[in-house]
């Protein structure tokens, strides 16, 4: 929320003063805008190691196999994999062993505390340890095909009770009542929390279709 607010006021003075450059290709300047915006976040993140936000929270963003800082690049593409990825690295935060976002694991890093003492004890997060003693997990290969698999059904059943559900001019895109609004939402909220169930579930590796498997039953069985 604080890094929100402070981006949106940076938008504000970009155009404020952008627009006072005299430039007369609005595409353009709304490209250079665009460009001073989306470039903020990367900079704090690879000079300083957090955005505003965090500091003021805390925490840091540092490369998961060292304590050093992201690079320019890999600041950017974390930014730019966030913004579209948000509710499937919140998933993946809640299932994953070091609490990474999808943002994370392709940029090979990590959210961590600046000082892990001072910070409450509720917010001290440890590594999620696979019991692989005990169970086989299946490969990050077979669960984001399931993950994809089960996204698939979801959209499919969405647009199945959508077509069902609200009325035929709404669904084909003409006029929509407050009844269809409502149902519309409904869907898109469903939608949502399917998501959210099917990642965390599917990296958890309790998903049907890629679960893990108990080792002692196995080798009994065999």
């Amino acid at each position: 929320m604080i890094d929100g607010l402070l981006i949106a006021l940076w938008l504000f003075l970009a155009i404020f003063v952008i627009s006072k450059l005299g430039i007369n290709d609005s595409k353009l300047e709304s490209l250079l805008i665009l460009f001073v915006v989306a470039s903020i976040e990367p900079l704090l993140l690879s000079l300083t190691g957090s955005t505003v936000g965090q500091h003021l929270c805390g925490i840091r963003v540092r490369r998961i196999d060292s304590d050093k800082k992201l690079n320019i690049f890999l600041s950017a593409l974390r930014t730019l994999l966030k913004l579209p990825l948000g509710i499937l690295s919140l998933a993946t935060v809640s299932a994953s062993e070091r609490h990474q976002g999808v943002h994370d694991f392709i940029c090979r890093s990590i959210v961590v505390h600046k000082s892990p003492e001072s910070a409450p004890v509720t917010e001290r997060l440890k590594a999620r340890v696979k019991d692989t003693e005990n169970y086989r997990y299946p490969s990050v290969i077979r669960r984001v095909f399931v993950i994809l698999m089960y996204l698939l059904i979801s959209i499919i059943a969405v647009a199945i009770l959508s077509a069902l559900l609200m009325s035929e001019s709404c669904f084909e895109g003409y006029s929509c009542s407050d009844i269809d609004g409502v149902i519309n939402m409904g869907l898109s909220l469903l939608f949502y929390i399917s998501v959210f169930v099917i990642v965390a579930l599917a990296w958890q590796a309790r998903l049907w279709g890629c679960r893990k498997r108990a080792l002692k039953t196995e080798e009994g069985s065999s």
